[in-house]
């Protein structure tokens, strides 16, 4: 099969062209996948907002972008909002967004790539609030292009230089810590309504040309949505995530920007919309939420249904949902010892209750 930049090569296409040949192909990319799930009415994307109020959100990237949107609309609807980003300028002009407001919020300044930095940002939030409920793993980067991945980089000893994965980091190793941290807080406590939100990209679905690191950053967030639905089953917590078509962010590289001319961008209400629905509707788990110009599509991660694959998910939830149960019981046993007998009967009754309770949830 010939490749685009070799077809471009040969019908003479200037450099600056190839970017709108590879951008008129990821919107046809689009349109097949648009084919397998479930387009959503605008009315859905906040259909269960208000159950946003009194919850404690945390938000990590939320100085500027989607991230600043989803803090001012999680605000709005009554969230106690706790925000971490690098951007000390961006975070307290939200902050004092949301103050303005009548709004609940703390920030501190989150460097992603530290497991300490977001250590401190958790920690803010159960020191203020006393508990977390939902979790936008949003911050994220693009890819630097100018070196590129593919540009050969010779340093002063004649030798091709480390590559910069300051874009895996952030994109991927920073989510990494945001999900460790956001399952040890939330398994705290059993309020309704807990998840967990993860910012991936179109282009966990279509790889961007020019974009080695950050395509591949994003398929990681995908796969890790895959993985941390069987544990949000077993845990009774919900896990979702956004894969937004090109928006008009920061982030945009003008070489992509001059790729996209010409070509629609995503809505970024519509972006918004999807990451408020995908933390708030309590009848979706395991769902990527895709926003392209033509709106939100909502598709499920259980595409493998009667085979040996869904076979083996189901064991694994079974096993992560004993797991849970068991330490549920050895933490009500240790509750109960030099207990009287009544009290350890209601303690074992308490037991059958979350034996009962895991079974009913997610």
């Amino acid at each position: 099969m010939t490749d685009i930049a070799d077809e471009a090569d040969m019908q003479g296409v200037a450099p600056h062209d190839v970017m709108k040949l590879y951008a008129n192909k990821y919107a046809s990319d689009l349109a097949t996948t648009r084919r397998v799930g479930r387009s959503l009415h605008k009315s859905e994307l906040y259909q269960y907002q208000k159950l946003l109020k009194h919850k404690v959100v945390v938000i990590t990237g939320a100085g500027s972008g989607f991230g600043r949107n989803v803090a001012l609309a999680s605000a709005r609807n009554g969230a106690k909002v706790v925000m971490g980003d690098v951007n000390k300028a961006g975070l307290q002009a939200v902050a004092d967004e949301i103050k303005l407001a009548g709004g609940k919020v703390v920030h501190t300044v989150c460097n992603v790539t530290s497991w300490q930095s977001q250590v401190d940002l958790f920690k803010l939030a159960e020191r203020t609030y006393g508990k977390v409920d939902i979790v936008f793993a949003n911050a994220g980067v693009t890819e630097k292009l100018h070196p590129g991945f593919e540009d050969d980089v010779i340093g002063a000893d004649g030798e091709l230089t480390k590559p910069d994965l300051r874009t895996l980091d952030i994109n991927l190793i920073g989510v990494l810590y945001t999900v460790k941290l956001a399952v040890y807080h939330l398994r705290k406590h059993r309020d309704a309504g807990r998840a967990i939100i993860l910012l991936s990209s179109m282009a966990g679905f279509h790889g961007v040309p020019m974009a080695p690191m950050y395509s591949t950053s994003k398929w990681g967030v995908r796969g890790l949505l895959q993985s941390l639905t069987f544990l949000g089953a077993a845990e009774g917590f919900r896990v979702n995530s956004i894969h937004p078509w090109f928006a008009s962010t920061g982030i945009i590289e003008p070489l992509t920007r001059l790729g996209l001319v010409g070509l629609p961008l995503c809505d970024l209400e519509d972006v918004n919309g999807a990451l408020i629905r995908a933390a708030t509707c309590p009848n979706i788990h395991g769902r990527m939420l895709i926003v392209d110009p033509k709106g939100v599509l909502e598709i499920t991660t259980d595409e493998t249904e009667d085979t040996i694959y869904a076979e083996f998910g189901r064991r694994a939830y079974m096993t992560l949902a004993l797991g849970a149960t068991v330490r549920d019981i050895s933490y009500v046993l240790r509750l109960a010892i030099g207990k009287n007998k009544l009290k350890i009967l209601s303690l074992i009754a308490a037991i059958l209750g979350l034996v009962q309770f895991r079974r009913s949830r997610v």
